[in-house]
């Protein structure tokens, strides 16, 4: 192999690492980028649901509290009316509280629902996304080397100088710098 001939070869072996090396880290930011929004997302949505349960049980102990100081309240009044008082009341109260916690319940499984839908969604979302951007590579690749082959044989076919060579890279170079500017 010619000096020539291997100095091309190193110089394209450099040039296509500087090429892929840069998409390939802006495609490797864009998938990190996409996969720490959907984390950010996962962990809202499970804060939120946190929150809700928290808020939900809070307002279930304050409700609690409430209905135990209504339940002392009335069972002194109704120690003197009599014990049949006191079970209807009873029965009453739990009554309450059961609808309570099915509202709790409910009331959760909607929020785990939603938050498995969503979830799925931005999983879906981010598959997509990595699908486009890895056939945006492949096509990009494609023409890449299509033009670096175009390249090759027209310099082959000419049989420039080194100068000449030098320049055509370098031109070819900064043609493949402006595309991903342009595709943005």
């Amino acid at each position: 192999m010619s000096e020539g001939t291997s100095s091309t070869i190193n110089e394209l072996e450099r040039l296509r690492d500087i090429l892929y090396g840069e998409q390939a880290r802006v495609t490797q930011s864009r998938l990190d980028e996409l996969e720490q929004n959907l984390e950010n997302v996962r962990r809202a949505l499970l804060n939120s649901l946190e929150d809700k349960v928290k808020q939900l049980s809070d307002q279930l102990s304050e409700q609690n509290a409430r209905l135990e100081q209504r339940l002392d309240d009335q069972r002194a009044q109704l120690t003197q009316q009599g014990q049949n008082g006191l079970r209807n009341l009873n029965q009453t109260l739990d009554g309450q509280v059961l609808l309570l916690q099915t509202g709790i319940n409910t009331l959760q499984q909607e929020l785990h629902q939603e938050i498995k839908t969503r979830y799925a969604q931005q999983s879906e979302s981010l598959q997509n996304a990595k699908k486009a951007l890895q056939a945006q590579m492949e096509q990009q690749h494609q023409n890449l080397s299509q033009q670096l082959r175009q390249a090759a044989e027209a310099l082959e076919q000419n049989k420039v100088s080194r100068l000449e060579l030098g320049q055509a890279l370098i031109a070819l170079g900064n043609q493949l710098q402006e595309q991903p500017d342009q595709e943005s």
